[in-house]
């Protein structure tokens, strides 16, 4: 739901946003949003079930786009620093 709301405050403000579910998308299918719409901003929701799968995600992101890495949700800040 985090997202969902950032979501909509960012198309109040104007911005255009895009939504993709990892659940049923794959790592290149991602990227491939991510070079076609020109993404500026990542937000992932992070939990504790899939934490190795998300850092994972982000350190193969980050090899081929910029990216600050940084996660998000109820269970992301009991791990601190990765």
């Amino acid at each position: 739901m985090g997202l969902a709301y950032l979501s909509a405050v960012l198309k109040q403000k104007g911005h255009h946003v895009v939504g993709v579910d990892m659940s049923f998308s794959s790592y290149d299918a991602v990227l491939d949003v991510i070079n076609s719409e020109k993404i500026d901003i990542i937000g992932i929701t992070l939990m504790s079930f899939n934490f190795e799968q998300t850092v994972l995600f982000f350190q193969n992101l980050k090899k081929r786009v910029f990216l600050s890495r940084r996660g998000g949700g109820p269970h992301a800040t009991i791990f601190g620093e990765v």
